[in-house]
This record gives C-alpha cells, sequence and structure tokens, in this order.
C-alpha cells in the first residue's frame, strides 16, 4: 500500500495505492482524511474500482467499496474496514462475491 499525502491545517487529501500479486496488480483512488487534536489521523476512501478482462468475456470488477481506518501515532499502526466487492463471470454465469475485511498495518 502507498499513499500519497497532501495536508492542509487539520484535513489530508491524497491518493492510495494497493499492489498485489493475484490477477491485479494495483489499484488507487483518492481518499480524505483528518488529523485530531491528540494526533490520531482518520482516512476514508470510497469506490476504489479496478476493472480487467474476464476469463469468460466481459469484465472483472474489483472494488473497494468503503475504506475506513486511523492511524495512532503513538503506537505507529493504522487499523481499520474495508468492504470489498468481485463481479465477474464463470462457467455458472455472472457472480458477486462481497466481503468485509478488518486489518491492521504496523510500521
Amino acid at each position: 500500500m502507498e499513499m500519497d499525502v497532501q495536508q492542509t491545517g487539520d484535513q489530508l487529501t491524497g491518493i492510495i495505492r494497493f499492489y498485489s500479486s493475484l490477477k491485479f496488480s494495483v489499484w488507487s483512488g483518492p481518499y480524505t482524511g483528518l488529523i485530531s487534536r491528540v494526533g490520531e489521523v482518520s482516512v476514508t476512501a470510497k469506490e476504489i474500482a479496478l476493472i480487467g478482462p474476464s476469463d469468460f468475456g466481459g469484465s472483472d470488477v474489483f472494488t473497494i467499496d468503503t475504506w475506513q481506518s486511523a492511524l495512532n501515532a503513538q503506537q505507529d499502526k493504522i487499523a481499520g474496514q474495508m468492504t470489498l466487492t468481485e463481479t465477474y463471470r464463470n462457467l455458472f454465469g455472472p457472480q458477486v462475491l462481497a466481503q468485509t475485511a478488518d486489518f491492521e498495518i504496523k510500521r
């Protein structure tokens, strides 16, 4: 994961990029954030999508519908939750796989 960060006062904006060794190598999208008075950072990204060719015609679409996290400077980690949705076609026709994932990234 990589984040470009622009800060204006207590507001953050930028682009977040996710890297994968699976079918999709990278996907990215904008995010916004806020720095609290005690130095905690909260970040939200919505509708980050990557579209690739399907093995059965059409397109595979992998979407991070909501990505929310918080960084606590004292603990040096970012933790949060994201909703992942994959829409694809296989031998049985169109499929939708949706899951919610908790994550914690330590520095």
